[in-house]
């Protein structure tokens, strides 16, 4: 089958695949023709052995993405709120935020399977995975605070997810797991927010050697932070960084504390149970 090359990502070009690129709106697939499409995109990501994330092109040579959510057991909350609807609303918010996101195409569902879909063109930019350490993160801080300025938190933000964009500035590739709200951040959470970023397990070695510390700091500066704000911040991301570190060098008897390092708090629970 002829293929589009464009950098790293393969791009087929086949029938199947043109036929849900072109279409737009709401949609509904028979099963034979998820299954082809599947068969003919190129799967970037699986799950539990099933695709979820697609790539392809529409007739114009177009770059799409297609997500695919699987039905979930019958207590989850994608009974009632469907993960797929999540994602499109969470696009439509950011964007009315500013935030640069992927346009959506079309949105629907696989016939009689409860599986649903999303098409949306893929943002032109470089993930910052896929950039030297120190390029990468030269403008994040100022990108992150002003996501967290406009009340985004994102669970799912990793070097993956955040691209630099072809015509300059950053976005976010994939808004799965994202929560929206109508004032800015507390500090807490843009604590917690930096964390996850700091210590994803794809990412950690490229935070090390100071760098997350220089990313903390410069975000510090471009949030405004005070003096006591950022020492805070620096502590507690950095204490994330310590109990990642622990984890991988195997130094960790329960999640939260460094048994090897002497924790104060366990031996005192220790001392109360003898």
């Amino acid at each position: 089958m002829p293929a589009e090359q464009d950098g790293d990502l393969q791009i087929p070009r086949g029938k199947a695949v043109l036929k849900l690129g072109d279409r737009r709106g709401q949609i509904e697939l028979t099963p034979l023709e998820f299954d082809a499409h599947c068969r003919d995109a190129r799967i970037l990501e699986r799950k539990r052995g099933r695709p979820t994330l697609l790539a392809h092109a529409d007739s114009g040579g177009t770059r799409l993405l297609t997500r695919i959510w699987y039905p979930k057991g019958r207590w989850s909350s994608d009974r009632f709120w469907p993960y797929s609807d999540r994602f499109r609303r969470a696009l439509a918010a950011l964007k009315e935020r500013g935030i640069r996101v992927p346009v959506e195409t079309a949105h629907g569902e696989v016939a009689g399977t409860g599986i649903r879909i999303v098409v949306h063109e893929a943002l032109a930019g470089t993930p910052l995975r896929g950039l030297r350490p120190e390029p990468a993160l030269k403008g994040l801080a100022g990108f992150l605070a002003d996501l967290h300025a406009r009340g985004v938190y994102c669970r799912g933000l990793h070097l993956g997810n955040v691209l630099a964009l072809e015509g300059g500035g950053f976005g976010l590739s994939d808004v799965s797991d994202t929560r929206l709200l109508d004032r800015p951040l507390t500090q807490r959470m843009r604590e917690r927010n930096l964390g996850i970023l700091c210590v994803h397990p794809v990412d950690f070695e490229g935070m090390l050697d100071g760098r997350w510390s220089d990313l903390v700091m410069d975000y510090c500066r471009a949030a405004s932070l005070s003096i006591d704000q950022a020492a805070q911040m620096r502590d507690r991301v950095r204490g994330q960084m310590e109990r990642r570190q622990a984890r991988r060098e195997g130094r960790v008897g329960f999640w939260w504390l460094d048994v090897s390092g002497g924790s104060q708090l366990l031996a005192a629970w220790r001392d109360r149970l003898r």
